[in-house]
This record gives C-alpha cells, sequence and structure tokens, in this order.
C-alpha cells in the first residue's frame, strides 16, 4: 500500500478509536468488501480514469 493511504488508514483507524481492534477490523472490512462490489469506488470519470486502480489495490491490500 502506498503511504498516503496508509495514512489516511491511520487517521481513519484513529477516528474509530473508541472500537476495541476487533470490532474495528470487523467493521472496515465491511465497508470496504462492500465499496469493491460496487461498480467504481469514484462516481466521476475523472477520478475514475484516473484512480480506480489503485483504489482497488490498496482497498484489496488493506484486506490481505
Amino acid at each position: 500500500m502506498p503511504e498516503a493511504y496508509q495514512a489516511y488508514g491511520a487517521a481513519i483507524r484513529k477516528e474509530y478509536s473508541i472500537y476495541p481492534g476487533f470490532l474495528y477490523r470487523r467493521g472496515r472490512a465491511k465497508f470496504l468488501k462492500a465499496e469493491l462490489k460496487r461498480p467504481y469506488v469514484y462516481r466521476t470519470k475523472s477520478y475514475q480514469m484516473r484512480s480506480e486502480a489503485l483504489a482497488r489495490a490498496n482497498m484489496k491490500a488493506e484486506l490481505d
């Protein structure tokens, strides 16, 4: 995962620090899987063309 995505993930974890690790990981995995099932992560064509593949790769790497 690129550093920027890792920093983003750390910020999300901090935001949800009220939840214990096992609950956070379960909820985060559920969210990521739902996002990956969508046809596109990004709603605009320009972001889809520019960043869709990288976003999906980052989310899949986080799930692994």
